[in-house]
Parts: structure tokens; sequence; C-alpha cells
């Protein structure tokens, strides 16, 4: 059986971060451990005004593709989940494919390009979806690159408003996984038996 899985996974937030203790918390009346126990977070990060969805998932797969000494000739696919818009017309995947033709000598017309919209189940089926292509022998030797970026805003005063924020992540599924590996189990459960 093929080994699929992650081989590496870059992170890149907006510029801009809110100390969620220290400044939000105070601000609201709140406890400052409602954010930092009870939700786990410490600060929120926020696009600068020259960042947006393309850039922070552009930046973090350059990063990874730096990283992993990886050229647009091994990537064979390039999927983004979010449920934040660019344009509204083609999928955010051909503007981060056209960032980094921008830094690298070749280019990725060859890489199907796809996009999902819905947040966090969004990314977790753009890997099932990479995966399974990898599995049906469809990559031809290449990996694919799958990136899930987003901008959240809430409504001032409303119980997400401390989970906002924005972010990219983006992480590559080879043949060979050095960090984790997918098994065709996956998603499934034992039979169990009802009891009364």
């Amino acid at each position: 059986m093929t080994s699929v899985g992650i081989d590496a996974i870059e992170v890149r937030t907006g510029r801009l971060k809110l100390d969620l203790a220290e400044t939000f918390a105070p601000e609201q009346g709140d406890d400052p451990e409602k954010y930092t126990k009870g939700l786990g977070l410490f600060s929120s990060s926020f696009p600068d005004a020259y960042e947006d969805i393309v850039t922070m998932g552009a930046n973090a797969a350059h990063r990874l593709m730096e990283r992993k000494g990886l050229e647009p000739d091994d990537v064979g696919r390039i999927d983004v989940a979010t449920e934040s818009s660019f344009d509204n017309s083609k999928p955010v995947s051909t503007y981060i494919a056209g960032c980094l033709e921008q830094v690298y000598d070749g280019d990725f017309h060859h890489a199907n390009k796809g996009e999902r919209k819905f947040a966090c189940i969004a990314g977790t089926q753009s890997l099932d979806d990479a995966v399974n292509w990898i599995l049906a022998g469809r990559n031809r030797g290449r990996g694919a690159l799958v990136v899930a970026t987003d901008t959240a805003l809430y409504a001032r005063d409303s119980s997400g408003e401390a989970t906002q924020g924005a972010g990219a992540s983006r992480c590559t599924s080879p043949r060979t996984p050095t960090s984790s590996s997918c098994r065709p189990s996956r998603g499934t459960a034992p039979r169990t038996r009802r009891t009364s």
C-alpha cells in the first residue's frame, strides 16, 4: 500500500495582532482566562492593508516550497479551502499560483487548481481529495499543495468576536510523508453494539 499524507506544514497569519488577555478582555469587562484558558487563545491576527487571503496563502506556500526545496514542476495540484471571497470569479488557487510564478522560474499551468468553500471542513475535504488523487495514481509523481486561508470578521460584541482573525496554512501531500500518513480506513469507526 502506498503511504500518502502530510509532508510539511507552514502557517502565515496577518501581521496585525490583538492581545486578548491584556487588551481585549479588559475592554470587554471579561476575565482574561475566558480567552487564555477557556478558548486557548492569547491573540487574534488581522490582515494589514496589503494582506488578504491570497497573499497569506501564497506566503505560506512559498515558505513551504523553499523549506522543502520544491519547484513548480513538483506540484501537480493546488487546492484552496476558504470561506472568504477574493473576486467571485475564479478560484483563489489561480491567484496563489500567479503569486508563486513571480518568484519561481517555472509555472503552474500543468497543475490542477480548485477551491472549496465552507470553513474548516473545506480544508479537511481538500486534503482528502489530494490524498485520493495521489492514491488513484493521477498525480504523475507530483505532490499536492493544500491551502486553508481565511479572514473572519464577527459583529462587534458578539460571542465570536474574540475568535475572529486571519491566517493561512499550507500542507503538501507526497507519496512518502514525513509528518503524518493517511490510512484508507480514515473516517470510519468500528461497529458498536447498542445496549439499553
